[in-house]
């Protein structure tokens, strides 16, 4: 990945991310590889349906989290957080970590969680769910991506403000390359757990990888 050149341009960045999605041996591979990001969108989606269509109560009671509310809404993001995606060391376990974060985050920012509360997340409806979906894919290709060439984007910017410039514009590129494909699925009823919607969730992050590989 040190061909992403510092002084920037569509062209380098495109390069540098396509490079990356061959270095991991195509789509086809990388989606199959990307077993915790397919965990972390199964885990995300599972339980905003849950929401949608039982109650935040209920469905913080499913996964085990009945005592945490009534407290403050960010106690009860890391809660969730905690959950999802447990705290671990290797490439995989953060970047799960940190797409759950994001995804939840979006949502609760979507839904003004931090101003009225959690059961402003009863207002969840498909749309809602689907954006986090497409967040979760997004946001776990991109993290994984930054963990292995973020050194090479930090070594190349001129400065630590355009190291960040850098990786914003690789975070745009890649949820860009994230497009649904939800085959006329109710997002709210479907069991992602299902092998045939787990296929299909291996698709959309094929589809990710091989606009990002084609692209550069």
């Amino acid at each position: 990945m040190g061909r992403f050149a510092s002084s920037g341009g569509g062209a380098n960045l495109r390069k540098a991310v396509g490079d990356y999605a061959r270095a991991r041996g195509g789509s086809s591979r990388a989606a199959k590889a990307a077993s915790a990001g397919r965990a972390v969108t199964t885990g995300v989606v599972s339980f905003l349906s849950d929401i949608a269509t039982r109650g935040v109560g209920e469905a913080l009671r499913g996964i085990g989290l009945g005592d945490v509310l009534g407290q403050p809404v960010e106690r009860v993001l890391a809660a969730i957080v905690n959950v999802l995606a447990p705290e671990g060391a290797n490439f995989d376990e953060v970047a799960s970590r940190r797409a759950v974060s994001e995804a939840l985050m979006s949502v609760f920012n979507h839904f003004g969680v931090e101003e009225g509360g959690i059961n402003r997340l009863n207002e969840m409806d498909a749309a809602g769910v689907q954006e986090a979906f497409r967040i979760s894919v997004a946001e776990f290709i991109f993290q994984r991506l930054m963990l292995e060439m973020g050194k090479s984007v930090e070594a190349r910017a001129a400065s630590d403000r355009e190291a960040r410039k850098r990786e914003l514009e690789i975070r745009a590129y890649v949820v860009e390359a994230v497009k649904l494909d939800l085959r006329g699925r109710d997002v709210l009823t479907t069991d992602w757990k299902a092998r045939q919607n787990q296929r299909l969730i291996e698709g959309i992050y094929q589809e990710a990888y091989r606009l990002m590989e084609v692209a550069g």
